[in-house]
């Protein structure tokens, strides 16, 4: 199947004011040919114009941020990219990654599903930072997943990108933390309705096997070579974070 990647978001902003994409385009076509967008406003426009090997730029109003951190940002500059997305598989990322390997290649790892539990036709690929073990002291430590970067279907990452009509209709108090926002959209779209992202409790107990039945995590620098610029000193095995081993493990338990 042909391939997208969609670098969505901000290039260039306050808190962190290098530009990586240049660097992320010249390293990504050293093995990627397919089509690459990137979404992100018309404030940005100047930082990316001298980029070689972009496909289509995609610019919109920038909505500021919020209702908590950057999510509006994230959320519309990632519906905005699938919108003009032309290929069956599709990555969207940051635009302050660099993918240094074909990470399209993990896709048919841990394939087995079982129905009770699966929500996308295919599994997505994610990276273990970001993405919080449940057994932790984070608060929260529940359905909690990277949003840094997804791989994936289109049509399962549509599902889990169109995020926003839900959103809408959520109510996001006491809730601090985009990527449980995130998670806990795309589980209330997908029928699990009586969960907020204040409030798991009624699944959390199911936690992994939502977890191995729909997502395949892989560590984000030993294994899928991908490195976030702006944090590129954080390290990949914090105690907090779901590792590959802990998810293989698992996986290996649930479904195998």
């Amino acid at each position: 199947m042909k391939q997208t990647i969609i670098f969505r978001g901000s290039v260039v902003f306050d808190k962190h004011t290098d530009n990586f994409l240049k660097e992320s385009i010249e390293v990504l076509r050293n093995w990627f040919d397919g089509e690459v967008i990137v979404s992100t406003w018309k404030n940005q426009k100047e930082h990316v114009k001298n980029i070689k090997n972009i496909d289509k730029i995609i610019l919109t109003d920038d909505p500021g941020p919020g209702p908590i951190q950057q999510l509006n940002r994230q959320i519309i500059s990632y519906e905005a990219g699938l919108n003009e997305a032309s290929n069956d598989l599709v990555m969207v990322t940051r635009t302050d990654f660099i993918h240094k390997k074909n990470i399209f290649h993990h896709l048919n790892d841990n394939p087995l599903q079982q129905n009770q539990f699966k929500i996308f036709k295919k599994k997505l690929l994610i990276g273990n930072m970001m993405s919080i073990d449940p057994s932790s002291q984070e608060v929260p430590n529940t359905f909690r997943l990277s949003d840094w970067f997804q791989v994936g279907l289109r049509e399962d990452i549509e599902n889990w990108g169109r995020i926003k009509n839900t959103i809408s209709n959520m109510n996001l108090s006491n809730s601090g933390c985009t990527e449980k926002i995130w998670m806990t959209a795309v589980l209330k779209k997908n029928n699990y309705k009586n969960i907020s992202p204040s409030d798991t409790s009624e699944i959390d107990k199911n936690f992994w096997d939502i977890v191995v039945n729909n997502f395949i995590i892989k560590n984000t620098k030993s294994t899928l070579h991908s490195y976030n610029m702006n944090w590129i000193n954080q390290p990949e095995d914090l105690y907090c974070y779901i590792s590959e081993e802990l998810y293989n493990q698992k996986y290996n338990n649930i479904l195998t």
